[in-house]
């Protein structure tokens, strides 16, 4: 796993479905462990990430999939890594232009890190054309982030919509390396230097600045949902939990149901 990630997993707050995170950085880890070094130069060398947008007679469709992020390397793009800055810059494309009216946001996605997901969100949000946020698999945590900000929410009804929730993951291997011998003594100057350090068992004080940063990126989720869904949503949908299409209608997380995006683009242009 490239140190980049590696640093994400343990720093950031995340929005994801939990299963999801763990099976994507898994899928990262074995396949640098196979790879050699002339194979990878070889990817290296090739674009893995293809444009986001199509255009079908005046609508723009913005595809985003995969587990999403901020300035994402070449290995969490190549393995289905989707990059917010990637997605802002479609949505300022199609603003842009004159020939397309209405925009699709087409969502595939379990969620991702919160670093950069508010200010992709507010860039949907302040679109002056018409946003349709779709989905046909799954719209969770950061995506649904994502989708709420649009002009009108649909998914099918199998599709899986939500997980208004955030997480942050922290390895204590304080115990595994005693087992093997090995004592780390940091030396520092500034009294929360360490603070967080997988070498030594968090404090008290730690665990409460850790779930402060959980706290407040779910309180913003929560104001960026409330704002832009205003009364449509039930109060239970802010307990993290993930709905099947038929219920996300039922408790306000969508606004229809849609059975693919041809009859969705059918619908908008008609």
């Amino acid at each position: 796993m490239t140190p980049h990630l590696l640093n994400k997993l343990r720093n950031e707050v995340w929005s994801i479905e939990p299963g999801y995170l763990e099976t994507y950085l898994s899928s990262i880890g074995q396949t640098e462990a196979m790879a050699n070094v002339s194979s990878l130069a070889e990817l290296s060398s090739a674009n893995p990430a293809s444009p986001l947008m199509e255009i079908h007679g005046e609508t723009a469709v913005i595809t985003f999939s995969g587990v999403l992020g901020k300035r994402l390397d070449f290995f969490e793009k190549l393995f289905g890594g989707a990059d917010y800055d990637d997605l802002s810059e479609a949505l300022a494309e199609a603003d842009s232009r004159d020939d397309i009216r209405n925009v699709v946001l087409h969502l595939d996605t379990p969620g991702g890190s919160v670093i950069g997901l508010s200010e992709a969100a507010n860039n949907v949000a302040e679109m002056s054309k018409p946003v349709y946020a779709f989905t046909d698999t799954m719209a969770a945590s950061a995506g649904y982030w994502l989708a709420s900000q649009a002009t009108a929410i649909y998914s099918t009804e199998s599709a899986r919509v939500g997980s208004i929730g955030a997480m942050i993951l922290h390895q204590d291997v304080s115990g595994f390396l005693e087992n093997l011998g090995i004592k780390t003594k940091a030396f520092f100057k500034g009294k929360h230097k360490v603070d967080h350090a997988s070498f030594k068992p968090l404090t008290k004080a730690e665990e409460d600045d850790l779930q402060e940063r959980v706290n407040i990126a779910h309180d913003l989720f929560s104001k960026a949902v409330k704002r832009a869904r205003k009364a449509k949503v039930s109060s239970e949908v802010f307990d993290s939990k993930i709905y099947d299409g038929a219920k996300a209608l039922e408790v306000g997380l969508t606004d229809g149901h849609i059975a693919n995006l041809g009859q969705l683009l059918s619908l908008i242009q008609s």
